[in-house]
C-alpha cells in the first residue's frame, strides 16, 4: 500500500506537469537554475532535477544560522552533478554540547569560521539526471546527499521538474535527512525488510550503501521558481521534507512556518546570489561565482561562430540588356540583385550571401521555379552569367539540405582568371625586387598585401630563363608593415617542376607537327610526364609517344625527381614548424599526397592544431601535391590522419573559399594505413632525442577540520624536466622546493578509524620533504595492435607512491566507445 501510494503520488504530479506543458517551448536550457542553501542545484532546502552544461564549475559560500560554509560544485556531464561542501555548525561544541542560537554571535564571526561551536562537517553530494524534460514527460533525477562518511546530513531523493513558461515546478520524495517530516512509510520496505531500518554511519570515508533509500523517514517536498521579467532575477517558494526539529547532532531548530521563500539573482553569467527567509524566522544568504571550463581562454575552447563574409554589392552593367545585372564592388546590396534574378526565374525567398570571390545561394522548395522544372545547373548558369570575373565560385543548396550537401559551380574560365591574377607578379609591377639566396628566388611585393599564391602560370618563359639554373625554389615574401622588414612568406613553389615542365613543352613544340595544349607532371619522387591534351597535325600517336619519352628524359634531367630537392624542402619545413613550437617527426610524398607526422602533445583542440600546421605546410607543397595529410601517433603507431585538399586550403587562405568549404572535403581517418611511407620518406633528424624543462608554481591544498582549520595549503615551486628518447619513450621528473604554507598543521588520523593506513603519514612527508622529488618516472606509450593501445610506467609516481603501472585501452572501431584496464 505504501509503494502504491508513493508511486501514484509522483506519477499523478509528473503526469499533470507534463500534460499542461505540451505547448511550451522545449528548447530552453537550465541556465536559470541555481544552487540551494548547501550548494547543490535546487531551490532553498530542496533539490531539483535541473542540471547545468558540461564543464560548469561553481564556488560559493552560504550562511543560515547555525550553518555556514563553502562549496565547490562540478558538472563533468550535463546529466551528472557533484558537490563538495564544508559546513561549520556554530552552536555545537566539541563535547557535543548544543548551545542555544542566542548564545552564538553568528553574524560577528560569519567570515571567520569561529563561532560558539567548533564542529565542522564535510559532505559530498551526487545527482544523476535519469530523464531529460520532453514534450510530455518532466525531467527526473535521483540524488544522494552527504553520501559517505558520518553522513550527518545523509539522505536520498527522487525529484521531477516541469516548466510552464516562466514557472518551473518541482516535486519529489526524500529519504533520511531530506524526509525527516515522515509523511509516509518507506515503499522499498515491500521489497526487503532491510529498507525499513537506517543504521548509524560512523565509518569515516566509507560509503553507506546499506543506508541508501532506507529507514522510516520518508517525506514529500516540492516548490516552484518564477523567472521574473527582470534579467537574472527569480523568485522561489518551496516546502521542504526535512524537519528543523530533527537537525544533526541533536540540534532542534524552531519553525514558525513550514514554507520557505527566497530570491535568486544572477546579474552576470559568472555571479550567482541568493537570499531566503526560512522556517518563518531565519534569513539565509548565498553567493557564488560560476565559470565554464570551455569558456576559459586557451582551455577547452568551444568553436566560435565565424564572422560573416564581407558584403558583395551589385550595379547595372553599362552595356547589358534591360534585365542584365553584374555583381561588383560598388552599388546596391547583392542580395537584392541576385534575389531579383532568382525571382524572375520563379524562386521567391531565396537566401543569398557572398564575398568578393564566392556567392552562396539557398534555394526555396515548392516555388514556381521548381514547378517549371528548371534544373539546378540551369539556375547556376543564370547566376554565373551575371557575376563579374572576380567571383569564380557559386555554392547552391536547396532549403533543408545541410551545408555539406551544397554543390559547387565554377565558370568555365575560372582557371584563366586565376592565371591572370597570378601573372600580375611579372607584368603589373606588384613585385619590386627578387632576391636570390640559398637556392631560392624570393619575391618582394612592392606594396599592399601582395599576391599570396604562387603557381606555375605565374612563371613565364622569360622568368624561367632569367633565373639561374641552381635556383630550386621560389618563395613569396610577406610585405613590410609600418617600417618592419619584409619576412619570408609561407608560400613556396618547387622551381624544378616548373622548369622541367617548360623545357618538356618547348621540346615537344620545337619538334614540329604537334601543339601540346595540356601538359602536366604526375607523381613527386618518380616524376611522370603526362600529355593531357594535344592537337596533332600530320603526326600519328606512336610518333607523339616517342617524343613524349624524350620529353620525359628532359624532365628527369631537370632534377625534378632529385631526392636532394625534397630533403632540402623538408628541412626548411621542419625548421619553420619547430620555430612555431611544433614537433615534426617526418615528411613523405606519395601519389600526390604530402604527409606530415606531428608529435605535438595531445590537445583538446586537435582540429585547430591540424589547421594551423596545414596552413604552414601548404606553402611548401608544390602544385603536384593534391592533398596535405597530418598524422598523429601514439609512439610509433599511427592512430589518426586528417587529410585536406591543398586546393581548398589555398582558396580558404586567400579568401576565395571558406573554412566550411574546406572541411566539407576533408577526411579524418582512424588507424590510417602505412602506404604513405612507400613514397619519398624523409625523417627529421632533430626530432629525437628532445629535452624540455621549465619552472612552475604548485599549490597543494586540503580541506581541514575543526582542529586544523577550515583550509590548509602549501605553496611550492617545481623544476620540471623531460627527455623524449624516441617516439613513445619518455623520462620525466621534477624537484620541488617548499615556499610557505600551513599544510603541516593537518590533523593525524583518528586511532579509532577502521580504514587501513594509506595517506595518514602525509604530515611526515610534508615536514621532512621541504625539498623533495615529487615524481621521477619512465613511460612507454604505443600501439599493441589495431585499435589497441598501451602504456607502461615505472618509477616514483608521486611523493608517497612508486612502482610499476600498466594500462591498456581498446577503441571500438564502429563507435565512440573506449575500454580501459589498469
Amino acid at each position: 500500500m505504501r509503494l502504491i501510494f508513493a508511486a501514484s503520488a509522483i506519477l499523478i504530479v509528473a503526469t499533470a506537469m507534463g500534460a499542461g506543458a505540451q505547448t511550451e517551448s522545449l528548447g530552453r536550457s537550465d541556465e536559470e537554475a541555481g544552487a540551494g542553501d548547501f550548494g547543490a542545484i535546487g531551490l532553498l532546502r530542496t533539490p531539483t532535477a535541473r542540471t547545468m552544461d558540461a564543464g560548469t564549475i561553481e564556488l560559493g559560500g552560504f550562511a543560515q544560522e547555525p550553518y555556514r560554509g563553502f562549496y565547490v560544485r562540478a558538472h563533468p556531464f550535463e546529466w551528472l552533478e557533484a558537490n563538495f561542501r564544508f559546513t561549520d555548525i556554530t552552536n555545537v561544541q566539541e563535547d557535543g554540547t548544543v548551545l542555544p542560537l542566542g548564545q552564538v554571535d553568528f553574524l560577528e564571526d560569519l567570515f571567520g569560521f569561529k563561532g560558539g561551536g567548533t564542529i565542522t562537517d564535510r559532505a559530498f553530494d551526487l545527482k544523476i539526471r535519469l530523464l531529460q524534460e520532453g514534450g510530455f514527460l518532466p525531467a527526473i533525477a535521483v540524488g544522494f546527499s552527504d553520501m559517505f562518511g558520518d553522513a550527518r546530513f545523509g539522505g536520498e531523493y527522487i525529484v521531477a521538474n516541469k516548466r510552464f513558461g516562466a514557472f518551473d515546478f518541482s516535486f519529489g520524495l526524500g529519504w533520511g535527512y531530506l524526509g525527516s517530516r515522515n509523511h509516509v512509510g518507506n515503499p522499498f520496505g515491500l521489497i526487503s525488510n532491510s529498507f525499513d531500518r537506517r543504521g548509524s554511519a560512523n565509518s569515516r570515508g566509507s560509503f553507506n550503501i546499506g543506508n541508501y533509500f532506507s529507514g522510516d523517514d520518508i517525506a514529500f517536498f516540492g516548490g516552484v521558481s518564477w523567472q521574473t521579467p527582470i534579467h537574472g532575477l527569480s523568485m522561489l517558494v518551496e516546502y521542504s521534507g526535512s524537519d528543523p526539529e530533527f537537525e544533526p547532532l541533536g540540534n532542534h531548530l524552531d519553525e514558525d512556518f513550514p514554507i520557505n521563500f527566497g530570491m535568486r539573482y544572477r546579474p552576470f553569467p559568472w555571479l550567482d546570489m541568493g537570499l531566503g527567509f526560512e522556517r518563518g524566522n531565519t534569513v539565509s544568504a548565498r553567493t557564488a561565482i560560476r565559470f565554464d571550463l570551455f569558456d576559459l581562454p586557451g582551455i577547452f575552447d568551444r568553436p566560435k561562430s565565424r564572422k560573416p563574409h564581407p558584403p558583395v554589392t551589385a550595379q547595372q552593367s553599362e552595356d547589358a540588356g534591360e534585365d542584365s545585372q553584374t555583381v561588383s564592388q560598388d552599388g546596391p546590396n547583392p542580395e537584392i540583385a541576385i534575389g531579383q534574378i532568382l525571382a524572375g526565374l520563379g524562386f521567391d525567398g531565396a537566401l543569398v550571401r557572398g564575398d568578393a570571390q564566392a556567392v552562396y545561394v539557398d534555394l526555396p522548395l515548392n516555388t514556381k521555379g521548381a514547378e517549371k522544372g528548371l534544373s539546378e545547373a540551369g539556375v547556376a548558369a543564370h547566376i554565373l552569367a551575371y557575376l563579374p570575373d572576380t567571383v569564380n565560385r557559386l555554392w547552391l543548396v536547396w532549403r533543408g539540405e545541410r551545408l555539406s550537401e551544397a554543390r559547387l559551380y565554377i565558370p568555365n574560365d575560372a582557371s584563366a582568371l586565376q592565371a591572370r591574377a597570378v601573372m600580375a607578379l611579372a607584368d603589373r609591377g606588384t613585385v619590386s625586387e627578387i632576391t636570390l639566396k640559398d637556392g631560392e628566388a624570393v619575391f618582394h611585393p612592392s606594396g599592399g598585401e601582395g599576391i599570396t599564391l604562387l603557381d606555375s602560370v605565374a612563371l613565364d618563359d622569360a622568368l624561367l630563363v632569367a633565373l639561374p639554373s641552381d635556383m630550386g625554389a621560389v618563395r613569396l615574401a610577406k610585405p613590410a608593415h609600418h617600417g618592419e622588414a619584409a619576412q619570408s612568406g609561407e608560400t613556396m613553389l618547387d622551381l624544378h617542376a616548373v622548369r622541367a615542365l617548360a623545357q618538356a613543352s618547348h621540346m615537344l613544340d620545337a619538334a614540329g607537327g604537334s601543339l601540346v595544349t595540356g601538359l602536366s607532371i604526375k607523381g613527386q619522387h618518380a616524376a611522370h610526364l603526362q600529355v593531357d591534351q594535344a592537337d596533332t597535325i600530320g603526326i600519328d600517336g606512336a610518333e607523339l609517344a616517342e617524343r613524349v619519352k624524350v620529353a620525359q628524359a628532359v624532365v628527369s634531367a631537370a632534377g625534378y625527381d632529385n631526392r636532394d630537392v625534397l630533403e632540402r624542402k623538408a628541412g626548411l619545413l621542419f625548421e619553420k614548424l619547430e620555430a612555431n613550437g611544433h614537433r615534426p617527426r617526418a615528411l613523405a610524398w606519395h601519389n600526390g599526397r604530402m604527409t606530415l607526422w606531428l608529435d605535438d602533445a595531445p590537445t583538446d583542440r586537435e582540429m585547430q592544431l591540424v589547421g594551423q600546421v596545414a596552413r604552414q605546410v601548404s606553402g611548401f607543397a608544390g602544385a603536384q601535391v593534391e592533398a596535405i595529410a597530418v598524422r598523429r601517433s601514439l609512439g610509433s603507431h599511427d592512430i589518426l590522419e586528417t587529410r585536406i585538399l591543398r586546393r581548398d586550403l589555398v582558396n580558404a587562405l586567400e579568401g576565395r573559399g571558406s573554412p566550411e568549404e574546406l572541411w566539407i572535403t576533408a577526411k579524418v581517418e582512424m588507424e590510417p594505413d602505412s602506404t604513405a611511407v612507400d613514397g619519398t620518406f624523409i625523417a627529421n633528424d632533430n626530432a629525437y632525442p628532445a629535452f624540455q624543462w621549465g619552472v612552475a608554481p604548485v599549490v597543494i591544498q586540503q580541506v581541514g577540520d575543526s582542529k586544523s582549520g577550515a583550509w590548509l595549503a602549501d605553496l611550492n615551486v617545481d623544476l620540471l624536466a623531460s627527455l623524449d628518447l624516441m617516439p613513445g619513450l619518455q623520462l620525466s621528473g621534477a624537484v620541488r622546493r617548499f615556499i610557505g604554507g600551513n599544510l603541516d598543521q593537518i590533523g593525524q588520523v583518528s586511532e579509532a578509524s577502521d580504514l587501513p593506513v594509506v595517506r595518514s603519514d602525509i604530515r611526515d612527508f610534508i615536514e621532512e620533504g621541504r625539498t623533495a622529488i615529487p615524481y621521477l618516472q619512465a613511460d612507454w606509450r604505443g600501439g599493441l595492435g589495431e585499435n589497441l593501445y598501451g602504456r607502461l610506467s615505472a618509477g616514483i609516481f608521486e611523493q608517497m607512491f612508486g612502482g610499476l603501472s600498466l594500462e591498456m585501452l581498446y577503441r571500438t572501431p564502429d563507435t565512440a566507445g573506449l575500454w580501459a584496464a589498469n
